[in-house]
């Protein structure tokens, strides 16, 4: 068996066998600042994760309290349901590899994510301490929308928000429906929509409190109808539609839209947008170090299957 140090809170392999060199996993052993509080906070409840996960044929065995404690953060910080949690995190992990490996926040397919998809993250809370992420189309051209590599960037995205920022309990996604037509869902896809949506409900770093859909169009709601059926309860209870925009604006604060939501807020969405492109890209060298830590703990499986430690 591969000995183990500690580096800081960090255990990283120090085995000849080992294919993945520790300076490249040790990116994850420095968590934000904006979540030292919550380590600090639940340091033995994260200690209790840890120990119920070692043995687990999935899960990294060096995963980081940052990591942990942002998983925990979607559950109440309980120990159970977190530990549940990670767990079915990494076993769906493991079967989207399409989406969890090759992240890259500067490859061409980025590039083109950036290009098609507007998505923000606005600055000011709810009343309630949501964070709003904002999602819609810039580019109305189906062909341009490659479904398997704007789900991947979509979900590092939404990891690098949880890592840059400080721990939010809920969001609320705003999702819209202009430009959107049927062949932004092809067919031959679903399959990879469920397997993503499950991933998303089940195991997303962000925990999304409510969705309103604006700009919904009888195009959105054929869409919503072929999506449906992989939605849980949960989701399709938080779901509002809404015609414009002036809609939503009844519904939120205004002062924490920008114009384009039909609120007051200073800035706009590409400006906000460029700031999230700017937060994703910084974390390049987390998606890297997060990836080659999955793909050691595979390399330690495959070798107690197969009885080569």
């Amino acid at each position: 068996m591969s000995q183990l140090k500690e580096d800081g809170c960090n255990k990283i392999s120090t085995s000849s066998r080992n294919l993945y060199p520790p300076a490249a996993l040790a990116v994850l052993a420095s968590p934000h600042a904006a979540h030292l509080n919550k380590i600090e906070e639940h340091k033995m409840a994260i200690a209790q994760v840890r120990e119920n996960l070692k043995n687990d044929l999935y899960v990294p065995n060096d995963l980081t309290d940052t990591q942990i404690v942002e998983f925990m953060n979607c559950v109440d910080f309980d120990v159970t349901k977190s530990t549940a949690y990670i767990k079915s995190a990494y076993q769906l992990k493991k079967g989207m590899m399409l989406v969890f490996m090759q992240r890259e926040p500067f490859s061409e397919e980025a590039s083109l994510f950036w290009r098609v998809v507007d998505m923000a993250v606005l600055p000011k809370l709810t009343t309630d301490g949501c964070r709003l992420i904002y999602f819609g189309l810039r580019d109305p051209e189906p062909a341009n929308f490659q479904t398997v590599a704007n789900m991947r960037m979509f979900i590092m995205a939404e990891e690098a928000i949880v890592r840059c920022g400080e721990l939010i309990a809920s969001y609320v996604m705003i999702l819209n429906g202009e430009k959107m037509s049927l062949g932004h869902v092809p067919i031959n896809k679903l399959g990879f929509l469920k397997q993503s949506i499950i991933y998303l409900q089940e195991a997303s770093l962000i925990n999304v409190k409510k969705i309103h859909f604006i700009n919904a169009s009888s195009i959105v709601e054929k869409t919503y109808s072929l999506l449906r059926p992989f939605l849980c309860q949960n989701v399709t209870e938080s779901l509002a539609f809404y015609a414009n925009t002036a809609a939503l604006a009844s519904c939120l604060d205004p002062s924490i839209l920008p114009t384009e939501l039909g609120g007051t807020m200073p800035g706009s969405i590409d400006y906000y947008k460029e700031i999230l492109k700017t937060v994703v890209e910084k974390c390049a060298p987390y998606f890297k170090s997060e990836e080659l830590q999955r793909m050691k703990k595979a390399q330690e499986a495959i070798q107690y299957l197969t009885g080569s430690v």
